[in-house]
């Protein structure tokens, strides 16, 4: 032990030295790390969104979201297809495997959309890679303070308006506008009092 320290105090310099470049070059090594505060995952799913602005939700199931389910049935790797058809819009979601190639999962999608039979008024589908990069960084909800708006006044109005002016601050890449249908409310009606009414 006390050549090891003899040693060492001989050459104090050049360790000192070692220790000095160690800090360095680990320093300049963690400045150069590439860092990721929210990495991609990859996730095996396409989302497709279709905006349909003057369609109710049966005929956007019938007229739209059926002929893109059966357009994309031919896709190599498809495990299933989910849908959700709503008053001015539908959603498909296309599962595939684990660790599947889903840039060429994309291409062959995008690719089997392009011959699929719409409205004239619909717009184009929209295919989306479902990861940490696609999730939303914020969420905005709007609301009518009267029920007196009628549905399509006040989307015609966010499209115009909300939108326009989120597009203009500075950051932003892209806005999407969704739907949430009123709830139905359901009636109950006395025989009695309808007949005394006059009503049947």
């Amino acid at each position: 032990m006390k050549r090891f320290i003899d040693a060492t105090m001989k050459r104090a310099i050049l360790i000192l030295t070692l220790i000095v470049l160690i800090i360095v070059w680990g320093g300049m090594s963690a400045l150069q790390i590439h860092r990721d505060y929210l990495p991609e995952i990859s996730n095996p799913t396409l989302m497709i969104t279709v905006r349909a602005d003057n369609y109710q939700a049966d005929q956007v199931k019938s007229m739209i979201t059926g002929p893109i389910q059966q357009a994309v049935r031919v896709v190599d790797g498809l495990e299933d297809v989910e849908t959700n058809s709503f008053n001015g819009g539908a959603l498909v979601s296309l599962n595939f495997p684990m660790k599947y190639n889903m840039k060429n999962a994309e291409a062959q999608v995008s690719k089997a959309l392009e011959n699929v039979s719409l409205p004239a008024d619909v717009k184009k589908p929209l295919v989306t890679r479902l990861s940490t990069h696609s999730l939303p960084i914020m969420r905005i909800s709007l609301m009518s303070v009267t029920p007196n708006i009628m549905e399509n006044t006040l989307r015609k109005s966010i499209q115009e308006d909300a939108v326009n002016l989120l597009k203009t601050v500075p950051g932003v890449q892209d806005i999407r506008v969704s739907w949430v249908e009123r709830p139905n409310t359901p009636l109950t009606l006395e025989p009695m009092t309808c007949k005394k009414r006059g009503l049947r």
